[in-house]
């Protein structure tokens, strides 16, 4: 793997890990089970603007996130289109803008339905990336099985040993 890919995910745990301590240290444990745990803690402090700013940058944040995970969405069922795994006509490309105008509405009006409380949202973004993983190993596993790689298929050439 990449050493940048390990090296920032390693970043990210400690600093995931000293949060954590840090919120322990501040307020009790048991009352960090809400909605914004950091926000809370520094509204508990006494830092009323800190929580505020906070809370903007989590909505922020939580929206960019939703903001890409629609363009991802896209793509991925423009791909999968692409190797007739759904149909090709729900993908076309607009003439003007060439972009694939027909699933974008169809992506968008799915998210519409979701335009709910944060937490159902954040668990159903984060349900459809599990699926779109899902999907991608089975079809890893469906080129393997149909073009016919497996172990027993392999031959080694004997005079390679020598």
């Amino acid at each position: 793997m990449p050493i940048g890919i390990i090296g920032s995910l390693a970043i990210c745990t400690v600093l995931y890990v000293l949060v954590a301590a840090v919120l322990t240290g501040v307020v009790p444990y048991d009352q960090l089970n809400n909605a914004e745990p950091v926000a809370y803690a520094l509204r508990t402090l006494g830092y009323q603007f800190g929580s505020a700013l906070v809370g903007t940058g989590a909505i922020c944040g939580l929206s960019t996130v939703l903001l890409v995970m629609m363009y991802a969405q896209n793509r991925a069922f423009f791909a999968m289109s692409r190797d007739g795994l759904i149909p090709a006509a729900v993908c076309k490309i607009h003439p003007q803008y060439g972009t694939p105008h027909i699933i974008t509405i169809l992506v968008g009006m799915a998210d519409l339905c979701f335009f709910c409380p944060i937490p159902m949202v954040d668990y159903s973004f984060n349900l459809i990336h599990v699926l779109q993983q899902e999907q991608a190993v089975f079809n890893v596993e469906l080129f393997i099985n149909s073009s016919g790689i497996s172990e027993r298929k392999i031959s080694v050439n004997p005079n390679l040993a020598k």
